[in-house]
């Protein structure tokens, strides 16, 4: 007899656990819902770029024959505190992204550090204010033509 009781009590415990299972399932449907209906579809973050991020790019060219300049040092410096850093590619581009709202501003110092090696060029600063359309474009772009050095 206590044997029938065991299996009889083991029986309801299953019982109630699968219904409780299924309330706790139905209650996790019902909150991820009610957060996507606040919140919008939830999006993942694996690195990609986020709204904010805003690309920086241009090219550097040189004054007086119009090629571009590689080998340039690229130094983006965000409200005189942050600062990157980027090297201009064979075909004179450089490209950084960087978390900016419209109305920052930006500084962009380039710098020939590589000496003769693709012909010696004075130092040019630029000064930018992000602007509502570079924020909703997502990119700053800025060419800038580099004197040579005698």
């Amino acid at each position: 007899m206590a044997r029938k009781i065991t299996k009889f009590s083991l029986k309801i415990h299953l019982v109630v656990i699968k219904l409780l299972m299924h309330l706790i399932g139905i209650a996790g449907f019902g909150m991820l819902h009610s957060c996507m209906v606040k919140y919008g579809t939830p999006q993942p973050d694996y690195g990609i770029i986020v709204d904010n991020y805003i690309n920086f790019h241009g090219k550097a060219y040189s004054q007086d024959s119009l090629k571009p300049i590689p080998g340039l040092s690229v130094k983006l410096t965000v409200n005189n505190s942050d600062t990157l850093y980027a090297t201009t590619s064979q075909t004179g581009s450089y490209s950084s992204y960087y978390v900016v709202e419209a109305g920052q501003y930006v500084k962009l110092i380039y710098t020939d550090t590589d000496g003769t090696l693709h012909g010696n060029f004075y130092g040019k600063d630029t000064n930018l204010t992000v602007t509502w359309e570079d924020f909703s474009n997502m990119y700053c772009e800025t060419d800038v033509f580099l004197q040579r050095k005698p």
